[in-house]
């Protein structure tokens, strides 16, 4: 029914028709600056931790050219995500930023952005299993030293990941860039750890448009920032998400070394606050979509109002469902067959839609690593998932349930990075 509605709403419009390229403006944690974060292109020959503007990116050639294959009818290819999503019954992000912004359907002339996603550098206190360096600092020197000179991208991002800092002009620049803007989101990184992004509220306040604005975050639940809430509530809306992949001690493992009752303190605390909207991120990945009926049944339990949105893993692969062997497939379609919830089978479609064949060397190589770097075990955390990965650790030899144990009781030095 909301893709009916939608259609008649931009019935002029081209079937496959994507708002975001007239009105959203990305910019990336290592300084490319691009459409929205699911697209799979950015403006090519242009970062910010080298100079480049978002106004040279608004007015880039290689945007206009991406407006015109839409306005075509055309499906381009960076947008893979969305139609994958959208195959699978899955509400992609395009179909929910036309909702958003249909108002904007019909006067496609805009000279600036009327929304932005700011990713202010890769700065992060936490190294998730599903994220690497592009996203978290944290995760730099993890990479570093498990790969070597051969990871040439976790080198690279140690600068990049630093744009925000290399680039004074685009602290000067930004505030004309947001003149007409009517959203502004923070992702990260952790961007409550980002102290300038205050800055750039605080002018909104300080021209009278704060009123006239939707912020959204989406935070690790690391941090709850007491002293600037005065600030936050001078705007129209303000809507934080909470990335929250599990419960207990499966959540401590994919979000290392950040702790489940810690995160769900804040998440009360942002709750509790009257004029903060809370939502929560399941990002869905290969060590959690066997238990994703167990946040759904914590939130009864808890009586937690609020909406969990089901996200996608894409990259790395190796950290997708997509990537499990067919049996693990098989028996996490089995668990869930009669589960009526629509989220858990649009997931499900997404999982069997296709095979990410040859990734699972990599997985093993990378969470063995990581195991042993953070004193950590997947066979402890995840048994019904380690049972079906089983025998890939096995034959490369890394890691044995047993040798793991005897590794975890010594302990290990990087525990608590």
């Amino acid at each position: 029914m909301q893709t009916d509605n939608l259609r008649k709403e931009i019935m002029d419009r081209p079937e496959h028709f994507c708002i975001l390229p007239w009105i959203n403006q990305e910019a990336r944690t290592n300084g490319e600056i691009g459409v929205c974060c699911v697209m799979q292109e950015t403006v090519p020959d242009m970062n910010l931790a080298d100079g480049a503007t978002l106004k040279d990116a608004w007015d880039s050639k290689w945007l206009a050219d991406l407006k015109a294959d839409f306005l075509a009818g055309e499906k381009p290819k960076a947008c893979y995500n969305c139609w994958n999503e959208e195959d699978a019954g899955i509400d992609s992000k395009r179909l929910r930023e036309l909702r958003k912004f249909a108002h904007h359907v019909d006067d496609l002339e805009h000279a600036k952005p009327k929304s932005m996603d700011l990713k202010l550098g890769n700065i992060c206190n936490t190294k998730c299993r599903i994220c690497t360096g592009f996203a978290s600092s944290q995760w730099v020197p993890e990479e570093i030293e498990r790969d070597g000179d051969t990871n040439q991208f976790a080198q690279l991002m140690g600068r990049l990941g630093r744009w925000p800092e290399l680039n004074e002009k685009f602290w000067d620049d930004i505030e004309s860039q947001i003149e007409e803007v009517e959203s502004l989101e923070f992702f990260g990184g952790e961007p409550f750890l980002i102290k300038r992004h205050f800055d750039i509220l605080q002018t909104l306040v300080d021209k009278g448009r704060a009123k006239d604005i939707t912020l959204s975050y989406n935070t690790n639940g690391s941090i709850y920032p007491k002293q600037h809430m005065d600030l936050l509530k001078q705007f129209k809306d303000v809507q934080v998400f909470f990335s929250i992949d599990g419960v207990g001690e499966r959540f401590n493992y994919i979000r290392h070394p950040q702790q489940f009752d810690e995160v769900m303190e804040n998440y009360w605390k942002f709750k509790n606050t009257d004029f903060i909207r809370t939502n929560i991120f399941y990002t869905v990945s290969i060590f959690n979509i066997m238990y994703m009926d167990e946040l759904l049944q914590y939130q009864l339990e808890h009586n937690i109002e609020t909406e969990i949105h089901f996200n996608m893993v894409y990259v790395p692969q190796h950290i997708s469902p997509k990537a499990l062997p067919k049996k693990a497939k098989e028996a996490i379609t089995e668990k869930y067959k009669t589960h009526n919830d629509p989220r858990i089978q649009s997931t499900l479609n997404f999982m069997n839609q296709e095979d990410y064949d040859g990734y699972m060397d990599e997985f093993v190589r990378q969470t063995a690593f990581s195991d042993r770097y953070r004193g950590e075990s997947i066979a402890k955390t995840f048994p019904e998932l380690y049972k079906h990965v089983r025998p890939w650790f096995e034959k490369e030899g890394i890691m044995e349930l047993q040798e793991q144990m005897q590794f975890l009781k010594a302990g290990n030095k990087h525990d608590k990075l």
